[in-house]
């Protein structure tokens, strides 16, 4: 019988796993079995005991009672890894990593920052492009989601077959075009549910719905091989031109959606076009894709971005019953923390957002993901379960090192390990692999691409978008539309009030106005071919008015008065503050801005500050120019001016629009006189109203 020397020296082995978790457990292994056969002194193990109780002590400060390290038999049971990660930390001579190309596996990367999260991804991406190099038959597109600028080295580095694009610049266009074998349909009903989810429009995607199918039959009226979709732009300006409850059964329905998406077409023109980037197609090419998106925002904007993106290979793979048995295309989403959350989950109707789905139905179409997190907290329970490797490194709050614990299946009590993990360490464990145990695994070190971009960005071709001032055939058929809802509603209303029906030519220009929003009267008439009397003129406006469906104002400019209307029936929705005419003068200052090629906003925040101004030109050369339009008020003219030029630095120019020249040189005195000592004093200038009317009609 051992003596008690060698029986505490082997309790300590057996207590503290020291033959499987010591970096001397190969001596360990020896020392146990020299006393369970009785080979080991009593003398010996005298002098052993010391350094074996010093031993046990580090792992009572750092415990690791995971199982023992898998044999290399054990572990590549099913074959060697095609992407090797690292090493087990106690088994050093043993690599871990990850099987891709025989079927689709997906992979979730979390740890804290400066963990070595980035750097396992990058591995991962690197080693799957090498042996994409290396063997013609192993072919895997490889889609990188930047948000970190981590990866923009990579088509420098790596290979010509990349397309290397930035939603910040114009080199990409990202449509509501469908991917190839969807039916428009399914596809429609889809991208209104995600664009209303991320909204946060409960009840909305309907009327989205309906505008995108009514305006998709308008804009493709022959059979054709590519259907032409139509941009958000052109949806809002369809929207702003019809009585909202045209689209939906309540108006507060698309109000919201007006809002929805005034406030995507403001913030980027990534979504202006009739057709843009097609992530299926280049899946089916076999091309690569790395798409930075740094600080998009809104982050409700960003997720739909990325929801178009996920569901083109997805919903086009699984309409075409393109089931295969590898791996033909690898999502990468680093710092995919806000993007994939269960909250996210919850904004859809059946709990699953887009990226759920892909985790869930990827496989048999061959997609795959690499998901990257910071942190566990709040992550979406199919980014956790579903995907078949977990690579957890360094985790430090609470929540999240209970979520890591229970995903990774840790024994009780190694879940101290996670804070405890350095740089480049992780906890590893793989479903449906051969060994069930969660391993420690060191990384292998990548060093990160720090110096320039080897490779300039590339172009996407894409559909250019159109307006509505631009497509006559599209202007014809929402006129028809509109007079059809019109004369419907007038039954109605004739039906349950017996009142009697509009005038044939009330009719015409309340029609007019609404298919030429923010034209003055005589413009209306002329669009209708309409010469009339000035007293029939009086009598149509007298008859609106008392109708209560129009709305009326006289703007003096220069020495001539303009009659403006503006619809008033309870289902229009109106773009802008003030008046009528301060409504009226607001729009053409857009429209001359976007005839100028600018990019032209009503409503815009300066940055920086909770001011609206009422229009804004943002020029390509990167100048802000903005507007301020005075009708009635002019006391709020020198808060405007601070606001623009004390409160933020982004406003280049401000120009203060008025109806008389003599306003305006009373202003110009008054104004400038006041900032006389202001730095920004020459960049403030003044307009008239005529001049911008000569361009906006007579141009």
């Amino acid at each position: 019988m051992p003596g008690p020397n060698c029986r505490h020296i082997f309790q300590l082995i057996i207590q503290y796993h020291l033959d499987a978790t010591s970096v001397n457990h190969e001596w360990y292994q020896w020392l146990r079995f020299q006393i369970e056969n009785g080979l080991m002194a009593e003398d010996v193990a005298q002098g052993l005991l010391p350094m074996v109780e010093a031993d046990a002590q580090t792992a009572r400060d750092h415990p690791q009672p995971l199982h023992r390290p898998a044999s290399v038999e054990e572990l590549h049971a099913d074959g060697p890894p095609d992407i090797e990660l690292g090493h087990l930390v106690h088994a050093p001579d043993v690599r871990f990593g990850l099987r891709l190309f025989d079927r689709a596996r997906s992979v979730l990367v979390a740890g804290n920052q400066g963990s070595g999260k980035t750097t396992a991804i990058q591995k991962i991406a690197r080693q799957v492009y090498a042996i994409c190099q290396n063997d013609p038959k192993n072919q895997i597109s490889l889609i990188v989601l930047d948000r970190k600028l981590d990866y923009v080295h990579l088509p420098g580095e790596l290979g010509a077959d990349w397309v290397h694009v930035s939603v910040h610049d114009g080199s990409v266009r990202i449509g509501l075009n469908a991917p190839a074998g969807v039916p428009p349909q399914a596809w429609i009903n889809l991208i209104a549910t995600s664009f209303c989810a991320r909204a946060g429009l409960v009840s909305a995607w309907t009327a989205l719905a309906n505008m995108i199918r009514w305006l998709l039959g308008v804009l493709n009226p022959a059979p054709t091989q590519t259907l032409v979709w139509p941009s958000l732009k052109l949806l809002l300006e369809v929207a702003t031109s019809c009585p909202l409850t045209l689209w939906a059964s309540k108006p507060e329905y698309a109000r919201s959606l007006l809002g929805a998406l005034d406030a995507a077409t403001q913030s980027t023109e990534l979504f202006d076009c009739f057709g843009g980037l097609d992530i299926d197609a280049l899946v089916r090419q076999g091309k690569h894709l790395l798409l930075e998106m740094p600080n998009m925002s809104p982050a409700w904007l960003r997720q739909y971005m990325i929801d178009l993106l996920i569901n083109h290979p997805l919903v086009g793979r699984i309409h075409r019953r393109d089931k295969v048995d590898r791996t033909v295309g690898a999502v990468i989403i680093d710092e995919a923390d806000p993007d994939a959350t269960a909250e996210s989950d919850r904004r859809f109707p059946d709990g699953m957002s887009p990226l759920a789905t892909a985790l869930r139905m990827g496989r048999e179409v061959g997609l795959a993901f690499v998901i990257g997190l910071a942190k566990l907290q709040g992550a979406s329970p199919f980014v956790l379960g579903e995907p078949l490797y977990h690579v957890i490194l360094n985790q430090s709050d609470a929540a999240s090192i209970a979520l890591a614990a229970s995903t990774l299946l840790l024994p009780r009590g190694a879940e101290v390990m996670l804070p405890a993990l350095r740089p480049g360490q992780c906890i590893f464990r793989e479903s449906q692999g051969p060994w069930p145990h969660p391993m420690l695994g060191q990384i292998d070190y990548v060093a990160p691409g720090r110096g320039p971009v080897l490779r300039p960005r590339d172009e996407l071709p894409f559909i250019p978008a159109k307006t509505l001032r631009d497509l006559p055939h599209v202007q014809e058929a929402l006129q028809e539309l509109i007079h059809g809802h019109r004369a419907s509603h007038m039954r109605q209303v004739k039906s349950h009030r017996k009142e009697p029906s509009l005038s044939k030519h009330a009719e015409t220009l309340l029609h007019a106005a609404a298919l030429y929003p923010y034209y003055p009267v005589a413009r209306l008439y002329e669009k209708a071919s309409l010469s009339l009397p000035p007293q029939t003129q009086i009598n149509i406006r007298k008859e609106l008015e008392l109708a209560k469906l129009a709305e009326f104002q006289e703007l003096r400019v220069s020495s001539a008065n303009i009659l403006l209307i503006r619809r008033s029936d309870a289902n229009q929705k109106h773009q802008g503050r003030g008046s009528i005419a301060h409504q009226h003068v607001a729009h053409w200052l857009r429209e001359v801005g976007t005839r100028r090629g600018f990019t032209s906003h009503i409503e815009w925040l300066v940055p920086g500050t909770n001011h609206p101004v009422d229009v804004v030109w943002l020029t390509p050369d990167g100048k802000t120019q903005v507007f301020e339009v005075v009708i009635e008020c002019e006391d709020n003219l020198p808060a405007h001016i601070e606001s623009c030029f004390v409160d933020s630095q982004a406003i280049d120019n401000l120009t203060i629009v008025v109806t008389q020249k003599s306003i305006r040189a009373r202003l110009q005195k008054e104004l400038l006189g006041q900032f006389a000592d202001a730095p920004f004093r020459d960049r403030i200038h003044f307009e008239i109203v005529e001049t911008i009317m000569k361009e906006m009609f007579e141009s």
